[in-house]
């Protein structure tokens, strides 16, 4: 039986937002072809299969503040959640992902970066 994604710190896409502007990285953790139709600008881009690698290479630093998002917050969850088991505290999953942003009125970048 599928129990759903695990249980991790939330974030509103307000409380990220304001995070990021304070230092946070965002991660986006979708497919690239998600990614391409539409995203929140000025995420990093890294795909859930190969993310946890990629983000101990660029934030070696387990004190760095990491937003995950995806399209709704399920897969971003267990990256999340993966992150805190690898000693990044102040990870947080972003409730409604890519779909609360674009609901909320806010900005969606589309196509290449």
């Amino acid at each position: 039986m599928n129990q759903g994604p695990p249980a991790t710190p939330e974030a509103s896409i307000e409380e990220a937002d304001a995070r990021r502007a304070v230092g946070a990285v965002w991660i986006d953790v979708r497919e690239p072809e998600e990614w391409v139709r539409a995203r929140i600008p000025a995420t990093y881009h890294l795909p859930m299969a190969t993310c946890l690698d990629e983000i101990a290479r660029k934030w070696p630093d387990r004190t760095t503040s990491i937003n995950v998002s995806c399209a709704t917050g399920a897969r971003s969850a267990y990256v999340t959640k993966a992150l805190i088991d690898l000693g990044y505290a102040d990870a947080v999953n972003v409730v409604g992902g890519i779909r609360a942003w674009a609901i909320a009125g806010r900005e969606v970048a589309t196509g290449p970066e």
